[in-house]
């Protein structure tokens, strides 16, 4: 639906540049991956918003071994298969980090039973991935079936 909402902004907007390069990057997988590791040093967290490719790849299942991905044409060494968005992820300057731009993780991972703790980007995350699924539960079903 994505590629279909870009090509049609395309013909709307040909000086739209950015709606060109996120065509690109879902039709063809050429990303712009020294951009891509600027982006990341520059922002505090990093957000990337970039296309999603889906190249010669496909899942399915491979006897009683479960579900696999296979390649659909021959490739060679260093091609793209897929590149896919996060579902969800945490971000941790680490200790020591100076500046304003540190953020301070608040939630905690308490084993009971172990009688321990964990504070940082793990918790972060389960936090972070429960809430998604509680305000859009019609993605469970994808985290359900990765199991």
């Amino acid at each position: 639906m994505c590629c279909e909402a870009l090509k049609a902004l395309c013909l709307d907007s040909p000086d739209n540049a950015a709606a060109k390069v996120k065509l690109s990057e879902a039709t063809t997988g050429k990303y712009q991956f020294k951009k891509l590791h600027a982006e990341v040093a520059r922002l505090r967290p990093p957000q990337l918003d970039h296309a999603t490719y889906i190249g010669p790849v496909e899942t399915r299942q491979s006897g009683s071994r479960g579900r696999g991905l296979f390649t659909t044409k021959a490739v060679k060494t260093g091609d793209l298969l897929f590149c896919e968005k996060a579902f969800a992820y945490a971000f941790h300057e680490g200790e020591g980090t100076s500046g304003e731009s540190c953020r301070l993780m608040m939630n905690l991972l308490i084993d009971v039973n172990a009688n321990s703790f964990t504070s940082g980007a793990q918790p972060e995350l389960i936090t972070m991935l429960v809430q998604k699924l509680y305000r859009n539960p019609s993605l469970t079903s994808a985290i359900k079936s990765l199991h």
